[in-house]
């Protein structure tokens, strides 16, 4: 197989620097557009005489009623940021940005979507009544909240794609198959995060604290849903539904040893991380895609149900009466009949604590 990419990116930035007293003004505007491309075939032959004669060339043909297959993707972007800083006597701070991004991965009706964040601080260790406590060393109160979106997307989903006929003519024209339903009206997947924090360090930093609480909304999802066979397709890219994230994380740094003298420094340190999500917005609107699912997977959109859920029918076991496994149904009775009706949540994938524990 072969394969190639290209990328460029450019950007343009400027910036102004403004202290009075006990105020800082940084402000700056940034403009930036991104290309990349990849191109791939492969192809493959077969009859090597030896196991040394690994050149194409030493193959005796290409593989019987194969066919060479390739893949080409492009996808374009453009930015606009403006951000403001505003920092007071650095006790007090303010962020403010905005940004509208363009992609060529939606819809042709929906190509940009504006974006934006605010963020405050309280620099607590500044004020006089803590200058004097001499075992903190920094208390930083925080609080954010902003909208983001995603790119991680196919390039051509929300294009109307074809795929030519190459094994058959009619006369001298080549026949096409639509293989990819397009949507002009596919929108950015857009998440609104709530975060309040706090970073500390007491002890002559040897002990550093950094916790937060979060909230995600991602509002609307893009999902490929199940449609209509007798569209010519069955399945389609669509904005639906919506994602709620709640969580808590903890990193703590702890310095067991610093002895300058001898250069040696011992920490030990862990993060951790809690985190609850639910489908939200969604309804009866993907029955047909969760009835694919349940042929090969365990995952559903529903309501109340997370992206990381099991679902399942729960089984009592086997009848030893008539040797017939006994399904228990959702209200809690039991049946000899599978029914995916009876389908409840009855697992997680996600772990309820992860984290990563170290020693330096």
């Amino acid at each position: 197989g072969i394969s190639n990419s290209f990328s460029y990116e450019g950007s343009l930035n400027l910036a102004y620097h403004q202290s009075f007293g006990k105020h800082l003004l940084v402000a700056g505007v940034d403009v930036n557009l991104r290309e990349g491309r990849s191109r791939s075939s492969s192809f493959k032959a077969e009859g090597f005489t030896n196991e040394n004669f690994d050149d194409i060339s030493s193959a005796l043909q290409y593989e019987k009623n194969g066919k060479p297959s390739g893949a080409e993707s492009t996808v374009r972007s453009v930015g606009f940021t403006g951000n403001v800083n505003y920092t007071y006597d650095n006790r007090y701070f303010a962020d403010l940005s905005g940004r509208m991004d363009g992609s060529s991965q939606f819809g042709s009706n929906k190509r940009f979507a504006p974006f934006w964040a605010v963020g405050i601080g309280w620099n607590m260790h500044n004020e006089s009544f803590l200058k004097e406590v001499s075992w903190v060393n920094m208390l930083k109160l925080r609080f954010s909240v902003g909208t983001s979106g995603s790119q991680h997307f196919n390039a051509y989903q929300a294009i109307q794609t074809y795929r030519y006929f190459l094994d058959d003519k009619y006369y001298a024209w080549n026949g096409s198959s639509l293989i990819a339903m397009g949507n002009p009206d596919l929108k950015w997947q857009k998440t609104i995060d709530y975060n309040l924090g706090a970073d500390i360090s007491l002890f002559n930093n040897y002990l550093r604290i950094n916790a937060d609480v979060y909230y995600k909304n991602t509002d609307p999802l893009l999902i490929t849903s199940s449609i209509a066979s007798s569209t010519g397709r069955d399945d389609y890219v669509t904005n639906m539904g919506a994602t709620k994230t709640r969580g808590i994380s903890l990193s703590t740094i702890v310095t067991l040893i610093n002895w300058k003298e001898r250069a040696l420094r011992w920490t030990v340190s862990w993060n951790g991380r809690h985190q609850v999500q639910e489908y939200d917005k969604i309804g009866n609107s993907l029955d047909l895609l969760n009835a694919e699912l349940k042929k090969s997977s365990l995952q559903r959109y529903r309501d109340g149900g997370s992206p990381t859920d099991i679902w399942a029918v729960r089984s009592a076991g086997i009848d030893p009466m008539t040797g017939q496994e006994v399904f228990i149904k959702k209200d809690g009775t039991y049946s000899f009949i599978y029914d995916n009706n009876d389908e409840v949540i009855v697992g997680n994938t996600e772990a309820k604590l992860e984290g990563v524990f170290g020693t330096t």
